[in-house]
């Protein structure tokens, strides 16, 4: 008998090739999925407050923010005016999981007044935790002294930007408003009034330029540039300019509808009452929800006796739609039978999804009664 010695530590012709189609599998099903990331920009420019709840799928977002500029001084007689303060910057990358709540908040800009106004702080946070906040800029306070710039002190995240101040008034023209930050350094002070009005200083946006004599200041410029003041006998002072707010992340793109599931959790109904809303939805075949492309009629049915409703609770029904442009629906469902009851959903073309619903009886009262015992002599 002849001995074979088989060297393992040299692969042969045949582990090379399984090792290839292997390297090119992974590549292909990583290039599967890179294919199928995008990237979505919200951006807000509306002064005030809005929720944004992460997508499914989201593990990180991208806050950016920038406080409102400030509005200059107006003040009484028609004496020139210097320039308010830009807004700061902030922004962090925060780790995130879906369905979390948000609260974006965005500064306006501040009003022209005795003294201006300070511009508001954007914020982003969730809950009780302010994740990103930008300071608004400082209005102009007095006829001679400008509004300061929005602070790195008074700003939350892990990057922060000072806004640039206002200029200060010359002998007859307005100070220029300062610039907000940029997301690399600290906003440009505004200009100095001389024969002209002063320049806004350089920013994200941009300050407003001091009015020349005789002329009203600008407006800042979004976002959150300072207002300038005005030149002497102007009519007025500018404003402060609206804050941003920037959240950027990455997601799937949903591809085609490809099933169906249940969004809303398993209910306990007490038999012959109406449920809750349940809720189903679209889904592809990487759990994303999708959007329906043309009406979809889902089927509804059950395992045990009991009654599909609208939900308006005014009708049973047997099916409902989900339409085009939409991804979801909801009903209700009224047991008439103890049990668990196995709620199915089908459509054409999709896989089904079935949740269990149990029907429990009705809690029984009981009153207890305590009756005075009278003891004989």
């Amino acid at each position: 008998m002849r001995k074979v010695t088989v060297d393992c530590r040299r692969p042969t012709l045949f582990g090379r090739v399984i090792a290839s189609l292997a390297t090119a599998a992974t590549v292909i099903a990583l290039s599967g999925e890179l294919a199928q990331a995008q990237t979505f920009t919200n951006t807000y420019t509306t002064a005030g407050s809005t929720n944004f709840v992460i997508p499914v799928g989201v593990t990180q977002i991208t806050v950016q923010a920038w406080g409102g500029g400030g509005g200059a001084r107006l003040g009484g007689g028609t004496g020139r005016r210097s320039g308010a303060g830009g807004g700061a910057y902030a922004s962090s990358s925060l780790s995130v999981t879906s369905g979390a709540n948000f609260t974006i908040v965005v500064g306006d800009g501040g009003a022209v007044g005795d003294p201006g106004s300070a511009g508001g702080v954007s914020s982003v946070g969730n809950g009780l935790v302010t994740n990103v906040l930008a300071a608004g800029g400082g209005g102009g306070p007095a006829d001679n002294t400008a509004g300061a710039g929005g602070t790195v002190a008074a700003s939350i995240g892990a990057t922060r930007f000072a806004g640039g101040a206002g200029g200060v008034r010359g002998a007859n023209t307005g100070g220029g408003g300062g610039g907000s930050a940029f997301t690399t350094s600290n906003g440009l002070a505004g200009a100095v009034g001389d024969a002209s009005g002063g320049a806004g200083g350089a920013g994200t946006g941009s300050g407003g330029a001091g009015g020349n004599n005789g002329a009203s200041g600008n407006p800042g410029n979004a976002p959150g540039g300072g207002g300038g003041g005005r030149g002497e006998s102007g009519a007025a002072s500018g404003a402060g300019a609206v804050g941003r707010v920037i959240i950027t992340y990455s997601a799937q793109a949903a591809g085609a509808p490809a099933r169906l599931s249940f969004s809303s959790l398993p209910l306990s109904v007490v038999n012959s009452n109406v449920s809750a809303l349940i809720t189903i939805a679209l889904r592809d075949t990487n759990n994303i929800q999708a959007t329906a492309t043309n009406n979809v009629t889902v089927s509804l049915a059950s395992s045990l006796s009991g009654s599909f409703r609208n939900v308006a609770n005014t009708t049973n029904i047997t099916s409902v739609v989900i339409s085009n442009g939409q991804s979801q629906v909801s009903f209700r469902y009224r047991p008439t039978v103890l049990g668990t009851h196995n709620l199915t959903v089908s459509a054409a073309g999709l896989s089904s999804a079935t949740q269990a619903l149990t029907s429990v009886a009705q809690p029984v009262i009981v009153q207890t009664y305590f009756v005075p015992y009278a003891e004989e002599n």
